[in-house]
């Protein structure tokens, strides 16, 4: 495991409940990432330096300490510019990687990625953000086996630099992966057209990453299976432990079908280039009939995750949206602050009946322009019957010498199927 020293600024405006929970956040992102943090360092500052982010005098104190700990990687808790990498390394030492935090979420995301469609994404974010920090990441790309001078094949031309070739390469590989993303995307689309050929309604988990969404996902998928097979998601109490999306059919008690999308997560200062590379998959969030809004309601920082997520989503455009508010982990919680709504519930893994509500309330946004009808079925037509008994909100059956009696609540666009059986 590689051990690291984690540098932050305090700024006066600050208040330290935030500067706290940001250094937790990023001790986790660390973790996320396989990095042991052995020290913490910050300085307290009215503003940023814009050149060496701290002041020369605090890089000399991590210098010392990064001696002392025997540690040869410090990673800063903001996005560095170029100007200030090159500085900060220049007086801790050549020999010592110093990356950013964005450098560290993308190289989570990057591990992450399971799926060629996510690995496309998070290598365009990365190679855009490493393209005009080359000179000081250079340590950290030959780190993480991000270096570009694999470029074997280039071919260097009179006079051109190292760095020059680096960016040639760089720039024809971020050319390369859209291309190929631009596939996937039109593959991506095919198969959602596909989904909406069955007409049915879409529901999307989001929220802070960690939140509890990828749980939920799996209690839906395996109480409420629509097509026999499990196929659950990853669930891992780690921060991204799951990247891409992920989408089932879900059929409830009583019939109604819908679609059920686990998100990426969210966490704060999500790094730029990393949300718009990830704006083609989290397209299935714009398109939703329904947000599920999934909140850690144990975490200390509750108010900060709330809120990161309704920024990420107001970012990509995304409102107008019904949405269930969730605060989930009840069970962690001592003191319980939070009151039920219609559209605000209360969730915990420890009462199943939390989860048949939540159930009930999606049943009740979606399918709530019902219309409860009375359908004749003749007993020859025993397919109808079959078909009724296993697709619809069966109310009550009653056999009659004239045939089968279905009282159903069935949805108004769905009434044409069966209107030579209504009875007025």
């Amino acid at each position: 495991m590689v051990k690291a020293i984690v540098a932050s600024i305090k700024l006066s405006t600050t208040s330290d409940l935030e500067f706290s929970y940001k250094e937790k956040e990023m001790i986790k992102l660390c973790e996320a990432d396989d990095i042991e943090v052995v020290s913490s360092i910050y300085q307290n500052a009215d503003s940023v330096n814009p050149t060496t982010f701290l002041g020369k005098g605090k890089l000399e104190e991590i210098k010392k300490d990064m001696e002392l700990y025997e540690v040869d990687v410090c990673i800063f808790n903001t996005e560095l510019t170029l100007h200030q990498l090159n500085n900060i390394s220049s007086i801790l030492g050549e020999d010592k990687t110093v990356y950013d935090r964005t450098t560290l979420i993308l190289n989570i995301f990057l591990t992450r990625a399971k799926t060629k469609e996510a690995f496309l994404q998070v290598k365009i974010a990365q190679l855009k953000y490493f393209l005009p920090r080359l000179v000081g990441l250079r340590s950290y790309l030959s780190r993480s086996g991000g270096s570009a001078s694999g470029a074997g094949s280039a071919t260097r031309g009179a006079g051109e630099t190292k760095l020059e070739l680096d960016k040639r390469y760089i720039k024809a590989q971020i050319n390369k992966y859209e291309k190929e993303l631009i596939q996937i995307k039109k593959q991506r689309q095919t198969a959602r057209k596909a989904r909406q050929n069955y007409d049915l309604p879409s529901v999307a988990l989001v929220g802070y990453t960690n939140a509890g969404k990828s749980t939920i996902m799996n209690y839906f998928i395996n109480n409420f299976k629509a097509r026999g097979e499990k196929l659950e998601v990853l669930q891992k109490d780690m921060l991204f432990a799951t990247l891409g999306t992920t989408t089932r059919m879900i059929k409830l008690k009583n019939n109604h079908k819908f679609l059920l999308t686990d998100t990426v997560g969210f966490v704060s200062d999500l790094p730029h280039h990393l949300v718009e590379s990830f704006k083609s998959t989290l397209e299935e969030i714009k398109e939703a009939s329904l947000l599920i809004h999934v909140v850690d309601a144990s975490s200390p920082h509750m108010e900060n995750e709330l809120t990161t997520t309704i920024s990420v989503l107001e970012s990509l455009e995304i409102k107008n949206i019904p949405t269930i508010i969730i605060y989930n982990k009840m069970d962690l919680v001592k003191i319980p602050l939070f009151k039920e709504s219609d559209n605000t519930l209360l969730l915990s893994i420890k009462d199943e009946s939390s989860y048949e509500k939540l159930a009930q309330a999606i049943n009740n946004i979606l399918f709530s322009n019902c219309i409860n009808t009375n359908i004749l079925i003749p007993f020859e037509k025993s397919a109808i019957f079959d078909f009724i008994k296993n697709n619809e909100d069966i109310i009550n059956i009653e056999f009659l010498d004239s045939g089968i009696l279905i009282n159903a609540n069935i949805l108004e666009k769905d009434l044409y199927k069966y209107q030579d059986y209504i009875k007025k």
